[in-house]
Protein backbone atom coordinates (compact mmCIF):
# COMPACT_ATOMS: atom_id res chain seq x y z
CA UNK A 1 0.00 0.00 0.00
CA UNK A 2 3.02 2.36 1.08
CA UNK A 3 4.65 1.98 -2.81
CA UNK A 4 1.51 2.59 -4.49
CA UNK A 5 0.76 6.08 -2.82
CA UNK A 6 4.35 6.54 -3.44
CA UNK A 7 4.41 6.06 -7.17
CA UNK A 8 0.79 7.79 -7.37
CA UNK A 9 2.09 10.90 -6.02
CA UNK A 10 4.81 10.92 -8.00
CA UNK A 11 3.15 11.01 -11.32
CA UNK A 12 1.06 13.58 -10.08
CA UNK A 13 1.40 17.00 -11.88
CA UNK A 14 -1.02 18.65 -10.43
CA UNK A 15 0.70 21.28 -8.24
CA UNK A 16 3.35 21.69 -10.72
CA UNK A 17 2.29 25.03 -12.23
CA UNK A 18 1.95 26.57 -8.95
CA UNK A 19 5.78 25.61 -8.30
CA UNK A 20 7.06 26.70 -12.07
CA UNK A 21 5.23 30.13 -11.07
CA UNK A 22 6.70 30.30 -7.94
CA UNK A 23 10.20 29.77 -9.49
CA UNK A 24 9.52 32.25 -11.98
CA UNK A 25 8.86 35.08 -9.20
CA UNK A 26 11.61 34.37 -7.47
CA UNK A 27 14.01 34.71 -9.96
CA UNK A 28 12.37 37.85 -11.09
CA UNK A 29 12.40 39.09 -7.20
CA UNK A 30 16.46 38.37 -7.64
CA UNK A 31 17.02 40.48 -10.29
CA UNK A 32 14.52 43.00 -10.13
CA UNK A 33 15.27 44.11 -6.60
CA UNK A 34 18.96 44.73 -6.65
CA UNK A 35 17.95 46.87 -9.48
CA UNK A 36 15.30 48.52 -7.71
CA UNK A 37 17.88 49.04 -4.67
CA UNK A 38 20.61 50.70 -6.97
CA UNK A 39 18.53 52.68 -9.17
CA UNK A 40 15.79 53.56 -6.44
CA UNK A 41 16.80 57.41 -6.11
CA UNK A 42 17.24 58.50 -9.50
CA UNK A 43 13.96 56.90 -9.70
CA UNK A 44 12.08 58.42 -6.91
CA UNK A 45 13.58 62.11 -7.80
CA UNK A 46 12.19 61.36 -11.50
CA UNK A 47 8.97 60.61 -9.99
CA UNK A 48 8.94 64.08 -8.19
CA UNK A 49 9.95 66.04 -10.96
CA UNK A 50 7.29 64.62 -12.82
CA UNK A 51 4.93 65.33 -10.02
CA UNK A 52 6.23 68.55 -10.15
CA UNK A 53 5.38 69.34 -13.94
CA UNK A 54 1.77 67.94 -13.75
CA UNK A 55 0.82 69.96 -10.45
CA UNK A 56 -0.64 72.51 -12.57
CA UNK A 57 -2.74 70.49 -15.11
CA UNK A 58 -4.44 69.05 -12.09
CA UNK A 59 -5.13 72.76 -10.08
CA UNK A 60 -1.70 72.56 -7.91
CA UNK A 61 0.36 75.32 -7.22
CA UNK A 62 1.91 77.18 -10.22
CA UNK A 63 4.70 79.73 -10.01
CA UNK A 64 2.78 82.56 -10.04
CA UNK A 65 0.50 81.20 -6.87
CA UNK A 66 4.07 81.69 -5.54
CA UNK A 67 4.94 77.71 -5.18
CA UNK A 68 8.03 76.07 -6.82
CA UNK A 69 9.74 77.76 -10.00
CA UNK A 70 8.69 75.01 -12.99
CA UNK A 71 12.04 76.04 -14.99
CA UNK A 72 12.81 72.20 -15.53
CA UNK A 73 9.43 71.15 -17.29
CA UNK A 74 9.39 71.15 -21.16
CA UNK A 75 6.85 72.68 -22.66
CA UNK A 76 5.54 71.72 -25.80
CA UNK A 77 4.94 74.47 -28.49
Amino acid sequence: MGTGLVVRLWRDESGQDIAEYALLLALLAVVILPILVAFGDTIADSFDASEDCLRPAFGGETPADGGESFGQCKHGD
